[in-house]
């Protein structure tokens, strides 16, 4: 809902609108719903300031978003995963998340 409003926002140049939607989905970032604010924000330039507080939830609270989206996660956005240097879980543990 939040992305459709911004789109109407940005085509009628409501740049207030744009900037609190924006805000609003940068706080509403959850390990739940991480993978698709990250897809999205990393598409629409305006959304690109999301990217790292969607990062910092990856890294800070690995285990509940591996649980939340192992089974859906896309290639490239594990293979970032892998590439990442602080992420609140071992290698030990992360190989066992990844071999289940």
């Amino acid at each position: 809902m939040a992305l459709e409003v911004f789109y109407a926002a940005k085509k009628y140049e409501v740049v207030f609108l744009q900037r609190m939607i924006i805000d609003h989905v940068a706080g509403a970032v959850t390990t739940v719903n991480v993978f698709e604010a990250l897809n999205i924000s990393t598409r629409v330039m305006e959304l690109t300031s999301i990217i790292p507080s969607c990062w910092k939830i990856i890294e800070e609270e690995t285990r509940a978003v591996l649980e939340h989206h192992l089974e859906t996660i896309e290639a490239h956005t594990l293979g970032r995963i892998l590439d990442r240097d602080v992420l609140n879980l071992s290698e030990v543990e992360l190989f066992q998340y990844l071999v289940r």
